[in-house]
């Protein structure tokens, strides 16, 4: 929505690229970046998409529980 729709009713809204918003941040398919990408500066939903990647990257204190 936010990458499509809304610059098509405002111009001025500014997207980033594909393959920069890579740098910046996951949340599908971690397994299939790691292997082309360095990690990015954030990731989005760690808990409920691709925990068992993340959790090999993120020290956790505890297991997290929803």
């Amino acid at each position: 929505f936010w990458s499509v729709e809304v610059p098509k009713a405002f111009p001025e809204f500014n997207v980033i690229d594909y393959n920069s918003s890579l740098a910046f941040s996951w949340e599908h398919n971690c397994d299939n970046f790691i292997t082309e990408y360095s990690l990015p500066f954030g990731c989005h939903g760690w808990w409920n998409y691709n925990y068992n990647f993340w959790k090999k990257i993120i020290k956790l204190d505890s297991e997290v529980k929803n």
